[in-house]
C-alpha cells in the first residue's frame, strides 16, 4: 500500500484530511492493516481515533509533533490535550519512532505520547524531525511488522 493524496498538503485542512483517512480505512479495512503516520498524520490520526473506527493492527506514529509548534497553516489539527484513550483503542500494537531533538516537538514525543499510552519511544538522538531527506526513511528499528502498510 502506499500513502493516501492528502489534499492541499501545503494549506492542510483537518476536514479534508479525515475525510481522506476515513474513505481510505473503509477501502482497505483495519483488520490486518499497519498505518504509518508521520509528523502532522500524527495529529491526524488522533483525531480520527476519537470517531471510534475500528482497530488497525499496528500504527507506527513518526515525530508526532507538539500542537503548541504546529503552523498556524494547519491550525485545525492542533489538539487542546492528548487523550491516550482513543488512540490505544485505534490500534493494536503502537510504536513511535522520534528524535529528542525535534524542532516541532521539543518536549519530546516520550514524555508527550509515549509515557500516557505505555510505550517506549524508538528515539534517534539528535535526529532532528525525522525526514527521508535526512536519512531517516525505512525505520529498522521497528517490530518486524510485515503486514501491508499505508503511510499517511
Amino acid at each position: 500500500m502506499g500513502s493516501p493524496a492528502l489534499p492541499d498538503e501545503d494549506n492542510p485542512d483537518l476536514p479534508s484530511w479525515l475525510e481522506v483517512l476515513r474513505a481510505e480505512l473503509a477501502e482497505l479495512g483495519t483488520e490486518e492493516l499497519t498505518v504509518v503516520c508521520h509528523s502532522l498524520s500524527c495529529l491526524l490520526w488522533f483525531h480520527a481515533a476519537k470517531q471510534n473506527h475500528d482497530p488497525v493492527r499496528r500504527l507506527l506514529l513518526v515525530s508526532p509533533p507538539d500542537s503548541a509548534a504546529v503552523p498556524d497553516a494547519a491550525a485545525s489539527f492542533r489538539i487542546a490535550a492528548f487523550d491516550p484513550p482513543p488512540v490505544a483503542a485505534s490500534a493494536r500494537e503502537i510504536a513511535i519512532a522520534c528524535s529528542d531533538a525535534d524542532p516541532f516537538n521539543p518536549g519530546g514525543a516520550q514524555a508527550m505520547y509515549g509515557d500516557s499510552l505505555g510505550i517506549t519511544a524508538n528515539v534517534v538522538p539528535g535526529g532532528g524531525h525525522l525526514i527521508p531527506a535526512t536519512g531517516y526513511g525505512p525505520w529498522p528499528c521497528t517490530p518486524p511488522w510485515s503486514a501491508s502498510l499505508a503511510s499517511l
